[in-house]
């Protein structure tokens, strides 16, 4: 397992809710917050949602390595502007230049997403062996597509601190499968929430058993 000070958070797939659980770690941990890969910038920075949801100054925040425009996987949405992602360029910081620690690393999608035509981000994953947390929406589906995603990042040696559920239909049942088929822990597990802004993510973490969450 690394060393570095931090957490990765992957998704079990798309709209997961990763960037509103890597804000309530950002705020509930006092941490800083990192997107290497940013696309869909025309829609808008997820640095900018979570600095804008938590209230922290800008050295909460690290800039992107890469950032492209349109809302799709790294690979296309780097080919559509004649660009490549270079997973030599996904490089750790440096702790010591780091001045609120753990560090929440938000992925982009799943594990599983391409980052180029012959790397997805389960190989960078693998490179930094950062204890990932995984974010899923309790729908139907979700067992499948967390226990798919626990195989992947166990049949890589990829430590997992355990996962989170964000919103969706509340069936306990769900979460209880997970844990137990996948052996991973379930750290918390946060409510469908009809507004999100500063105020129900400051609310949420009044409400957090801090001792469930994870620390560095």
């Amino acid at each position: 397992m690394s060393s570095f000070p931090g957490f990765f958070v992957t998704g079990s797939d798309t709209d997961a809710g990763k960037t509103l659980v890597s804000s309530i770690l950002v705020k509930l941990l006092h941490g800083t917050y990192w997107k290497p890969v940013q696309s869909g910038s025309n829609q808008g920075m997820d640095r900018d949602t979570v600095q804008k949801l938590t209230g922290l100054s800008d050295d909460h925040f690290l800039p992107e390595t890469y950032v492209f425009k349109e809302p799709f996987s790294p690979n296309q949405a780097a080919t559509l502007e004649d660009g490549y992602v270079d997973s030599k360029r996904l490089v750790l910081p440096n702790p010591s230049q780091i001045m609120h620690k753990p560090v929440i690393i938000e992925g982009a999608g799943g594990v599983m997403v391409p980052l180029n035509d012959t790397e997805c981000y389960i190989d960078v994953m693998q490179r930094w062996s950062v204890p990932v947390i995984i974010v899923c929406r309790n729908k139907l589906g979700v067992i499948n597509h967390m226990l798919l995603t626990i195989e992947a990042l166990k049949s890589r040696n990829i430590p997992i601190a355990g996962f989170i559920s964000s919103g969706g239909n509340g069936n306990r049942q769900n979460l209880s499968d997970i844990s137990r088929c996948g052996g991973i822990r379930l750290i918390g597990s946060i409510p469908e929430m009809s507004q999100i802004d500063i105020t129900s993510i400051a609310n949420i973490i009044e409400e957090i058993d801090r001792n469930d969450f994870p620390s560095q």
